[in-house]
C-alpha cells in the first residue's frame, strides 16, 4: 500500500508523557516547543581493498521540551519519586534517588495539521522509550519579569512495545500518524 498522506503540520497542541503501568496520559501543560534530534554511528566497511557499503548503528534520539508551567503530577512521573502533601502544599524532593535511574516512559506530542485539501486534523508523534535525565534543569533560570522555564530533556531508544504496550514486529523508537486525504 502507498502512503498518501500529505498537508501541514504546525502549531504544537499537546505533549504528553505515559508510564507504562499507567492508564492515561499526563499531559505537560503550557508547552512552548518541542524539538526532536536523532543520531547514529556509522563505520566504512571495506573488502578486496575496495569500499562495500557504510554500517549504521548505534541509534539515539533526544526530545527537549520547553514549558512554562509546572505540574507535580508531570514532575512525578518523570523522576520517579513521589511528591508529599504538607499542610497547603505539594513537596517533591529534587535530585533524588529516583532521578538516578529515571522510569521509562512513552512520549506523545501532537500537532495540527491541513491536507491538501484545506480539512484540518492532527498528526501524533510517539516516542515508544523516553527517559528524563534532566528534570530540574533549567527550573530555577528566572529573571525579574520574566516566566520561568521548565527544561524536559528526554533520551529516546528503541523499543519492542509501542505506546499501549503491545509488542511490534520490528523495534522503532516510534512512529508519526497523520490522516489521510
Amino acid at each position: 500500500m502507498t502512503a498518501t498522506a500529505t498537508g501541514i503540520m504546525f502549531s504544537l497542541t499537546d505533549v504528553a508523557i505515559k508510564t507504562p503501568a499507567a492508564v492515561s496520559w499526563i499531559d505537560i501543560p503550557y508547552v512552548l516547543e518541542a524539538t526532536y534530534k536523532g543520531s547514529h554511528q556509522t563505520v566504512d566497511l571495506f573488502g578486496d581493498d575496495a569500499y562495500k557499503d557504510t554500517l549504521h548503528f548505534n541509534q539515539k534520539g533526544e526530545v527537549t521540551v520547553k514549558a512554562t508551567k509546572a505540574a507535580m503530577a508531570v514532575l512525578e512521573a518523570i523522576t520517579g519519586s513521589t511528591s508529599v502533601i504538607s499542610g497547603d502544599n505539594d513537596e517533591l524532593p529534587i535530585h533524588d534517588a529516583g532521578e538516578l535511574s529515571p522510569p521509562v516512559m512513552t512520549l506523545r506530542a501532537t500537532t495540527r495539521f491541513i491536507k491538501d485539501d484545506g480539512v484540518t486534523g492532527s498528526a501524533i508523534v510517539y516516542f515508544y522509550r523516553a527517559k528524563c535525565a534532566t528534570t530540574f534543569e533549567g527550573f530555577l533560570t528566572m529573571a525579574n519579569g520574566k516566566v520561568c522555564e521548565l527544561i524536559l530533556t528526554f533520551t529516546c531508544a528503541d523499543s519492542a512495545y509501542d505506546e499501549n504496550n503491545v509488542a511490534l514486529a520490528e523495534n522503532s523508537f516510534g512512529r508519526i500518524v497523520m490522516p489521510q486525504p
